[in-house]
């Protein structure tokens, strides 16, 4: 009899065992019914540029094979391990477990300096009760980001011949920059003749108009965030002993001062003639 007793109180015990487990212990609510258990799933890898968001789907459900009811427990999701300065941000949180699974959108926010690299981290769920990680990997491609720079030729030939000015033939030109979003410095323009024979700066000087201001050879300023497309005009002047005549190839640069950006280039030409007044300027 005493041996009958204690066999059944073997059974109650590893059906109650069976029941919770120690990874999902039985909750009971205010009618008596409830469990704590939920999987969580996604994570993976996402590849941005520096600057860049990325996204991560993360599922939160129920695991099947259980008869009991059910009352499931909200689940709160935390991001940890990211880098420095990096921002993360749930679509919904807490979420609550379902079958077939929730879906909670991660989206971490990168800063515009962060260095490239795999910077692994977990997303954390816990209800209150359990706790379940997914594993994460956040790659940040050593992407370089570049400025745009164009140019227009408003008058791109120098003469002295009739209906070009005589006293101080000149040129000008629009030089146009795009920064990358989030660029905020000084940038400087540059020109400059290139190639053999070209003339120096004995025959032509260049001076920059930004709004009304004027500078020498070069022209800094400040750009970005807000006026991240901005433009200054070129004028190249014509020196009182400048002999030379042909057409010369022009380089417009714009340096970027700050952020390691490389510099970048437009071309265009000048085409000068300076020659008897009544002969006639070669035709384009």
């Amino acid at each position: 009899m005493r041996l009958r007793v204690f066999l059944a109180g073997l059974s109650i015990v590893a059906m109650l065992g069976c029941f919770g487990g120690a990874n999902t212990p039985y909750v009971p609510n205010g009618n008596g019914v409830g469990v704590s258990s939920f999987g969580l799933g996604g994570g993976g890898t996402s590849t941005i540029s520096p600057g860049g968001t990325a996204t991560f789907d993360i599922f939160v459900d129920l695991p099947g094979g259980d008869d009991r009811p059910l009352s499931p427990r909200p689940v709160t999701l935390t991001a940890v391990g990211l880098p420095a300065n990096a921002t993360p941000s749930f679509s919904v949180n807490p979420v609550t477990p379902t079958r077939p699974a929730s879906r909670s959108i991660l989206s971490v926010a990168t800063p515009l300096a962060i260095a490239p690299g795999t910077y692994p981290f977990t997303v954390q769920g816990s209800d209150g009760v359990n706790t379940r990680t997914v594993s994460c990997s956040l790659v940040v491609n050593e992407t370089v980001v570049r400025f745009l720079v164009t140019v227009e030729a408003l008058d791109d030939r120098m003469s002295n011949q009739p209906g070009y000015p005589t006293d101080d033939p000149s040129a000008n030109y629009r030089v146009s920059v795009t920064a990358p979003q989030g660029y905020q410095g000084n940038a400087r323009l540059e020109w400059r003749f290139t190639g053999q024979g070209a003339p120096t700066a004995d025959d032509i000087i260049g001076v920059w108009h930004y709004g009304t201001e004027q500078s020498g050879g070069t022209l800094e300023y400040t750009i970005g965030p807000d006026n991240l497309t901005d433009s200054a005009e070129c004028t190249l002047q014509r020196q009182r002993n400048m002999t030379l005549t042909g057409t010369f190839p022009i380089e417009f640069r714009v340096v970027p001062l700050v952020g390691g950006n490389a510099p970048e280039v437009a071309t265009s030409t000048l085409t000068v003639f300076f020659g008897e007044i009544g002969s006639r300027i070669p035709k384009r």
